[in-house]
């Protein structure tokens, strides 16, 4: 899953990377070229993140068995869209990060405190 999560990851900091630029240069100058480009991007880093939830879905959640795996998918859903909610503005992201994040604190209650998993969950 380690794997998995950082091919992801390091696809979904590339357009992180290009739109904190965009939105740099976009400052200095206003382009219509450059907000198309912008909304290409956003729709293509959306269009991964939904990618990544149809595999933890289909695949991740059914093989998680115990409550640090499950800790861990849903930190991961709210690490991603709140990845997105930082690019778009749609409200649906930040809500849906918000309801990961509890329901991952919730799993987490369960889990020991000083578990990885449980750590890395509350230091974000």
């Amino acid at each position: 899953m380690d794997k998995l999560q950082l091919f992801f990851k390091s696809k979904i900091q590339v357009f992180r990377y290009i739109l904190a630029n965009l939105d740099n240069f976009e400052l200095s100058t206003s382009s219509k070229c450059i907000q198309e480009y912008k909304t290409k991007c956003q729709k293509k880093m959306g269009l991964l993140v939904d990618d990544l939830f149809k595999l933890f879905d289909d695949y991740l959640s059914k093989m998680s068995q115990d409550t640090e795996d499950k800790v861990f998918l849903e930190k991961s859903k709210a690490d991603y869209t709140r990845y997105m909610a930082e690019v778009d503005s749609d409200v649906k992201w930040k809500n849906s990060s918000k309801k990961h994040y509890e329901a991952a604190i919730e799993l987490a209650s369960h889990l020991g405190r000083t578990k990885k998993t449980y750590l890395g969950l509350m230091l974000n």
